[in-house]
């Protein structure tokens, strides 16, 4: 055989053998399918691209999988804010989280739930807001949330509002 033809015989018989998974991984839209694909977006951290996904799947999911994802979901509103400094996703996180907290009130994300929903109220300025959320995650602690963390946030409400109420004292006086 000349050598063109061994080259083309190659390459068929390649494309022969390595098509069926190609085809098999851009085909598998089962449900098992699309899970696995959410899982390693969640696990890498890349809730913005899972959003769709946890849209797509969260109608098809036994019911004790919705709660996660619905978490999923509101967070996915925070890391948008953080990667691309977009506040108004911030009132869509708030809206998620408190769907999450008032539909799930028992479930085990309910402490993180209320963290960072906390976390947006305190970002957007919200103090009051976020200390009802902030002070009795940290009187009573609980294992998902760390207490050192809420200190130091609601240390820096406290301070954020005392500086706020010493300009307004001297406004006042000026």
């Amino acid at each position: 055989m000349p050598p063109r033809i061994n080259l083309l015989l190659f390459i068929v018989v390649a494309l022969f053998v390595s098509s069926p998974v190609v085809h098999a991984q851009a085909a598998d839209e089962s449900l098992a399918g699309r899970i696995d694909r959410l899982t390693t977006l969640l696990h890498s951290n890349q809730l913005i691209a899972a959003r769709p996904l946890i849209a797509q799947v969260r109608a098809e999911v036994p019911p004790e999988m919705v709660a996660n994802l619905d978490f999923y979901l509101a967070l996915s509103y925070v890391f948008e804010y953080y990667e691309n400094n977009n506040s108004a996703v911030l009132t869509t996180a708030a809206e998620q989280f408190e769907a999450f907290i008032k539909t799930y009130p028992n479930h085990s994300l309910i402490a993180l739930a209320r963290y960072n929903l906390a976390d947006v109220h305190a970002i957007n300025q919200k103090f009051k807001e976020a200390l009802q959320l902030y002070v009795p995650l940290y009187r009573q602690p609980v294992a998902s949330v760390d207490r050192k963390e809420v200190l130091g946030k609601l240390v820096l409400i406290y301070a954020a509002t005392q500086e706020w109420a010493a300009e307004q004292c001297a406004d006042l006086r000026g």
